[in-house]
């Protein structure tokens, strides 16, 4: 088979990490919401964790299948070891940002207006997740960091993502999870359609039809 064409289309590839990808962050970051509201930190933590790998892995099957590449921490030439570091840095990162977001809002709240300390807590995690996304896409297309910070469909779907999240706290704070999960999982799914399209390692020729999946 030629490099750059196309085998057929497969579930397996082309769909399951996609699903993957997007229940896991989905499910990681609507029960970590959960257990926070409810100061079970540790588990929520561990259940973020858990979710934001799974949605990770997935995506690094999907690159490796669809584009045969060896991308960063996915490359032969790392030890298991320095694998289990680079997941875990870039994972816990994005722990970080949205943990900051959480109890910013909270703190925030009952210092000034609650309406001043949502847009506060909003612009830290847009500013943060839009740094991780940039990071992410920059890991995955072999390029720079500072080539996504500024992309408009970097910022589209950070802004996609972020606002699922702060619909998501105010949904839960109005005691109608329905409705919050029900944006969270939307907002996900759309962004994932998304970032997936921007998926494209440079001078490495695509393999497999392009799903519609990709990390945050």
């Amino acid at each position: 088979m030629a490099p750059d064409e196309k085998k057929p289309f497969s579930f397996k590839v082309n769909v399951l990490p996609f699903i993957v990808a997007t229940f896991g962050e989905f499910v990681a970051l609507y029960f970590w919401l959960w257990f926070f509201l409810e100061k079970n930190y540790i588990l929520a933590i561990v259940l973020l964790l858990i979710g934001f790998l799974a949605e990770r892995l997935a995506v690094l099957y999907w690159v490796s299948q669809v584009f045969g590449a060896e991308i960063g921490i996915t490359g032969s030439t790392k030890t298991p070891l320095q694998k289990a570091i680079g997941l875990l840095m870039i994972t816990g990162s994005e722990i970080i940002v949205w943990s900051l977001w959480f109890f910013g809002d909270r703190a925030l709240r009952e210092a000034i207006n609650p309406t001043v300390a949502m847009i506060v807590a909003s612009l830290i995690l847009i500013v943060g997740e839009q740094l991780q996304h940039s990071w992410d896409l920059a890991l995955l297309n072999q390029k720079r960091i500072r080539d996504y910070i500024f992309h408009p469909t970097a910022i589209f779907i950070t802004v996609l993502e972020c606002g699922g999240g702060i619909l998501m706290l105010y949904f839960y704070d109005q005691n109608m999870r329905g409705v919050a999960a029900a944006i969270m999982l939307a907002a996900l799914t759309i962004e994932h359609v998304v970032q997936g399209s921007m998926i494209q390692p440079s001078g490495v020729p695509k393999t497999q039809p392009a799903p519609e999946v990709a990390s945050t």
